[in-house]
């Protein structure tokens, strides 16, 4: 991750409420009234910043449901919770 370490532990804000719509979660940030819509994969790490794993283990267990251990999906995933962090969805 470019700013945290992957022993981090990231964790999402209260304040963010999260809805399906169709194959999408959408998460809406009432503080600033934005929304943003994630695909299956980033609604995936979403759900797994409950502050219970760390990003390694988030890393490994989208790695298990997707049956892969690919670089590049990992990266996207260190970038997808770089990009929580710069949006301030994680506390």
């Amino acid at each position: 991750m470019s700013e945290n370490s992957t022993s981090e532990k990231p964790l999402r804000r209260p304040e963010i409420t999260s809805y399906q719509v169709g194959d999408e979660l959408v998460l809406y940030d009432d503080r600033n009234q934005s929304a943003i819509s994630l695909n299956a994969t980033a609604a995936a790490v979403w759900e797994l910043c409950s502050g219970e794993f760390t990003v390694d283990t988030i890393i490994a267990m989208i790695d298990s449901m997707y049956g892969s251990d690919d670089e590049v999906i990992d990266s996207e995933i260190l970038q997808t919770i770089d990009r929580f962090r710069s949006l301030d969805l994680l506390v």
